[in-house]
């Protein structure tokens, strides 16, 4: 790990040239390789305050942070992660999603990749309300794409609606 965490000390995130968020993400893998669990959320935790160069390399984070939760049969701990990151209450929703003047963490609730994995894990393992809440959190949000709104109704399709 010491090599991974004098990385993330010594890059600054601004001139990175490449992904800094793989670094992270590795550091993370080795301490679930470890069984330190503890260590690896801390460590996602404080990877989702970096102010990465872009709002992509975020999502990745948190996505990873959500994936680690699923491979360890932490499905509700997954949803909690990706409630926590895309939950839009306390912040503005006329931010523009890619107004690099706003720090990626005032924008990143916004990312569709992010909302995207939390509607499919919603369908696998949550219920008819809760998948039909984050479909129209996406529609609300304005961030919905033509494949998505296909993927909501045939979701409600499938479910008889």
């Amino acid at each position: 790990p010491s090599t991974y965490l004098e990385a993330i000390k010594t890059v600054d995130p601004k001139k990175s040239t490449g992904k800094l968020s793989r670094i992270w993400i590795q550091l993370t893998a080795l301490y679930e390789k470890r069984s330190e669990l503890e260590k690896a959320r801390e460590t996602f935790r404080n990877a989702s305050g970096v102010d990465f160069k872009n709002i992509a390399e975020l999502a990745d984070v948190w996505c990873e942070f959500a994936e680690m939760e699923l491979r360890l049969g932490e499905t509700n701990r997954a949803r909690e992660v990706l409630r926590d990151v895309t939950d839009p209450s306390d912040k503005s929703l006329d931010i523009n999603y890619k107004d690099e003047s706003q720090s990626c963490q005032a924008r990143v609730f916004k990312s569709l990749k992010l909302w995207s994995f939390r509607a499919d894990l919603e369908e696998s393992i949550g219920t008819v309300e809760s998948t039909q809440a984050v479909y129209d959190e996406i529609i609300q949000l304005k961030i919905a794409t033509p494949k998505t709104v296909l993927a909501y109704a045939d979701y409600l399709e499938e479910h008889h609606f």
